[in-house]
């Protein structure tokens, strides 16, 4: 895991970087580097750089935090941002650009654990591939891609944001290897990708790119009961 700190003041560093060494799981570090201002991370993102978890302060002279994270999210929609700030005020901007969270100084160690924890989860999500076999091809889907799943005469088809994909299967157990990460069956024909549902129609589950999959009258209480346990988890 790549790692970056942002922040004006290099105590700021010093502290994150304290309490990162605590973690239990530093060795999944590969790198941490600092930055003094918004403009440089967001220039070193312009020049091909990436870092899977970003600390980020809010008040900072030029570009701030919340614009920068922005930003960010525009070019890797992947990274993790969780801000790190004096200014609790600021915490409901942080939405805007799909924080993870948002941590108030002085730095309480065990929140940050229990934070870094989170990241950590977060991060091996979206390091996860389903291994797809067909007709002895190979294709290695990040789970996080995978919009929902179909059953057609005993043919899957795996609906990404990259592409439909194809095998034998059955639909069950395809669930059972994804409902750890996030996907329900909404339809004795489909499973979506929770992550990726944007909104409920009347008998539909809208996905993040526009599509409708069904969804049927006697599993939508259930599908709406495990998305709310979802939300609350995620």
């Amino acid at each position: 895991m790549r790692i970056a700190i942002c922040d004006d003041m290099p105590e700021c560093w010093a502290q994150v970087r304290e309490h990162l060494n605590r973690y239990t799981a530093t060795e999944c570090f590969s790198s941490v580097t600092e930055f003094a201002s918004a403009d440089d991370l967001l220039a070193a993102y312009e020049q091909g750089n990436r870092f899977d978890l970003i600390f980020l302060d809010v008040e900072m002279a030029q570009t701030n935090g919340i614009d920068a994270g922005m930003r960010i999210k525009e070019l890797d929609k992947q990274a993790i941002l969780i801000f790190v700030s004096a200014h609790p005020q600021y915490a409901v901007f942080s939405y805007d650009c799909d924080a993870l969270y948002y941590i108030v100084k002085p730095i309480d160690g065990d929140k940050f654990d229990r934070v870094l924890g989170k990241a950590m989860e977060k991060y091996k999500l979206l390091h996860q591939e389903y291994v797809l076999k067909n007709l002895g091809d190979v294709r290695r889907l990040a789970i996080t891609d995978i919009l929902y799943v179909e059953i057609c005469r005993k043919h899957l088809l795996f609906h990404t944001t990259t592409g439909t994909y194809e095998t034998v299967g059955k639909l069950n157990e395809a669930l059972e290897e994804l409902h750890l990460f996030g996907f329900c069956q909404v339809h004795q024909g489909y499973v979506v990708n929770m992550n990726h549902i944007k909104s409920f129609a009347q008998n539909d589950v809208v996905l993040s790119d526009g599509t409708h999959v069904m969804v049927s009258v006697r599993k939508k209480t259930e599908v709406l009961r495990q998305y709310a346990n979802f939300l609350e988890r995620t």
